[in-house]
C-alpha cells in the first residue's frame, strides 16, 4: 500500500466510524446489526496502526455481556440469559428472579477469588447451607449438582468467562475450580508460540493470558443493588463497596465529594420527575463530617430555605439514588437492581424506565432489572434489540426457567397489559 493510500484511510477509518455510528443510533438499529456492520466495515482495515487504535477506543466503550449460562445455582439447574444492554426480569414471588441476580453476583467474586461467606453476604446473596446453595432437585444428578457453574460470554472477549464454584469448608468459602480455564488458555499459548510448543504455559504468560482472555471488568465489578430507605436516611455507616453499597450506603457521603459537583445538574434534571421537586445541591460545609444534601420544594416558603435527606419522602430517596447509580462513573458498568419499582407510583415507573433505559446507552451501562410493576415495562420499546424483557417462572419439576418476550409489530396492548391479562406470563396461577 503507497504512502498516499495510507494517510487517505487513516483519516476516512475515524469519520466512516462515526458516521455510521450516528446513522445507526438515528435509525434505531438494534444492537446486533450497529456492531455486524461497524465489524464489517473496520475489519478490512484493522492492520493499520491508526485504525487498530480507534478500534481498542470503540471497544472501550462497548463491552458487553452477551450471554450468561447458569448451572446448580438453588432454583436454577441449567438457565441461559441473553442479554441487551438494558434488560427487564419479571415473573412470580419466588420464581427465582433474585436468585438469577445472586448467581451472577457470586460468579464474579468467584472469579476474583473474594467468595468467602462474609463477603457473600455484604453483596446482597442470601447465604445459607453450602448444601443448599446449588441445587437439591430430586431429579438431578448428584455429580452435576456439586459445583455452581457460570460461562459468561462477551462481545470484546474471543473466549467465555468458564466458572466453577466448589465449597471449600476448611477456607469456608467458595473457590472457583476452573475446569476449562487452563485448557483455553494452553489453547492460545500454543497459538502463539507454534503448534509444536508441548510445554506447559509458563506461570507469567498464564497470567498475562487469564487476564487478557479470561477475566473480565465489565463482569467483575458486577453488583445487584436493593437500596433501602434506612440505610440511605443515615448519615453516618460504613460502605463495603465503592461507591455505594449496595442497600444504598454510602449515596451522601459519595455525593459530597468534589469530583461528583458535575452530577447535580444531571441528577437535577432527572429529578424534575417529581412535580414537587425544585432543587437538591451539596452541604455548603464541606469540611464537616456531615454526608448531606440541600433540598428545595418549590410549594414552600423561601424562608423555609432547604431540609435534608432526613425530611424528605422515600421516594425521593430511592430516585435520587438510582439517577447517581446510572449516571456516575465510578459504578460498575454492569449491575443489577432488585425490584426497581419501590415507592414508586405507577406514571414515575413508566418515566424512570424510559429515563434509565436513555442513561443507560449514553453511560455506557449495561444493567439488569427485577419488578413487580407493570407501568415498569410500559418504559420498554421491544422493537429496540437493545431492550429486552424476560419472563421467569418455575417448570413442573420446580426448576427456574427463563424466556424472552420479543417484539411483535401486530401487538396493540400496551405491556402493562399484556402482563396483567396474562398473555406473557409471570402471574399466579390462581390470579
Amino acid at each position: 500500500m503507497d504512502v498516499q493510500s495510507y494517510v487517505l484511510i487513516s483519516i476516512i477509518c475515524p469519520l466512516a466510524y462515526i458516521f455510521i455510528k450516528h446513522a445507526a443510533k438515528l435509525l434505531k438499529l438494534c444492537h446486533i446489526t450497529k456492531q455486524f456492520v461497524l465489524n464489517k466495515v473496520f475489519l478490512s482495515i484493522y492492520s493499520l496502526p491508526f485504525a487498530r487504535k480507534c478500534l481498542i477506543l470503540q471497544a472501550k466503550f462497548s463491552i458487553m455481556i452477551d450471554k450468561i449460562r447458569i448451572e446448580n445455582y438453588k432454583s436454577i439447574v441449567d438457565l441461559t440469559l441473553e442479554l441487551g444492554r438494558f434488560n427487564v426480569i419479571i415473573g412470580t414471588n419466588g420464581c427465582g428472579k433474585s436468585n438469577i441476580l445472586e448467581a451472577i453476583t457470586m460468579g464474579a467474586l468467584g472469579v476474583s477469588d473474594n467468595a468467602d461467606i462474609g463477603r457473600l453476604a455484604k453483596h446482597g446473596i442470601r447465604v445459607t447451607d453450602s448444601n443448599l446453595m446449588v441445587n437439591a432437585f430430586e431429579d438431578t444428578d448428584d455429580n452435576m449438582s456439586e459445583f455452581i457453574q457460570l460461562q459468561i460470554s462477551g462481545d470484546n472477549k474471543p473466549y467465555d468467562t468458564g466458572i466453577a464454584l466448589a465449597y471449600e469448608e476448611k477456607w469456608n468459602k467458595w473457590v472457583d475450580i476452573k475446569p476449562k480455564e487452563y485448557g483455553i488458555i494452553k489453547q492460545h499459548y500454543i497459538k502463539e508460540h507454534g503448534e509444536t510448543t508441548k510445554e506447559e504455559v509458563p506461570y507469567n504468560e498464564y497470567h498475562r493470558l487469564r487476564k487478557e482472555l479470561i477475566e473480565k471488568p465489565t463482569f467483575l465489578r458486577f453488583l445487584t443493588y436493593s437500596p433501602n430507605e434506612s440505610v440511605m436516611r443515615e448519615m453516618v455507616r460504613s460502605i463495603d463497596v465503592y461507591p455505594l453499597g449496595v442497600h444504598g450506603e454510602g449515596l451522601f457521603q459519595y455525593l459530597k465529594l468534589t469530583k461528583t459537583r458535575n452530577l447535580f445538574p444531571i441528577i437535577n434534571e432527572g429529578l424534575r420527575m417529581l412535580d414537587w421537586f425544585d432543587d437538591v445541591s451539596p452541604a455548603d460545609d464541606l469540611l464537616s463530617n456531615e454526608f448531606d444534601v440541600n433540598i428545595t420544594d418549590k410549594y414552600l416558603k423561601e424562608t423555609l430555605h432547604s431540609f435534608d435527606q432526613r425530611s424528605t419522602n422515600e421516594g425521593f430517596l430511592y430516585l435520587l439514588f438510582y439517577l447517581t447509580l446510572f449516571n456516575s462513573q465510578d459504578t460498575p458498568s454492569f449491575f443489577a437492581v432488585d425490584n426497581i419499582e419501590t415507592s414508586f407510583n405507577p406514571g414515575l415507573c413508566q418515566n424512570l424506565t424510559k429515563y434509565l433505559v436513555g442513561v443507560s446507552g449514553k453511560k455506557d451501562k449495561q444493567v439488569i432489572l427485577t419488578t413487580h410493576n407493570p407501568f415498569v415495562l410500559d418504559g420498554l420499546d421491544l422493537s429496540d434489540d437493545e431492550q429486552r424483557l424476560f419472563v421467569c417462572r418455575r417448570d413442573i419439576d420446580g426448576h427456574t426457567r427463563i424466556e424472552r418476550v420479543k417484539y411483535r409489530e401486530d401487538r396493540k396492548m400496551a405491556l402493562s397489559e399484556l402482563w396483567m391479562s396474562g398473555l406473557i406470563g409471570a402471574l399466579p396461577e390462581n390470579f
